[in-house]
């Protein structure tokens, strides 16, 4: 199961735009199907941070209680009444860097200015 998962999550993550937010849950209490899913993920996939994690109660991203590092949570069927075990882990996409932008044609001082050292 833990491959099939990595296959999905690797393919969902092309699906993500600059700035977009993924969300990857799993009702399993096998840490090979949620933390470790996730840590090689990190690792592999450069272009993500993990986020803040998900609060099961508002269903938003947020330190609730019971979450482990940062960007995920971990339940246990006792944590909240008639709720399972599962994992959840909120992965950003960063924007990219804006450079700046600059007119096309600049004076020579402007230009000094600019390449000067502060």
């Amino acid at each position: 199961m833990a491959e099939l998962q990595q296959t999905m999550l690797t393919n969902a993550a092309g699906l993500v735009a600059p700035g977009g937010l993924l969300v990857y849950a799993t009702c399993s209490l096998e840490p090979e199907e949620g933390e470790r899913q996730v840590a090689a993920f990190l690792a592999a996939q450069s272009q993500f941070r993990a986020r803040s994690a998900i609060d099961p109660v508002s269903h938003r991203c947020g330190p609730p209680p019971g979450s482990l590092a940062a960007g995920e949570l971990r339940t246990l069927p006792f944590h909240l009444s008639g709720m399972d075990g599962f994992y959840a882990a909120c992965l950003r996409r960063p924007r990219p860097k804006q450079l700046p932008v600059f007119p096309q044609r600049l004076s020579r001082a402007a230009l000094y200015r600019l390449l000067a050292p502060s």
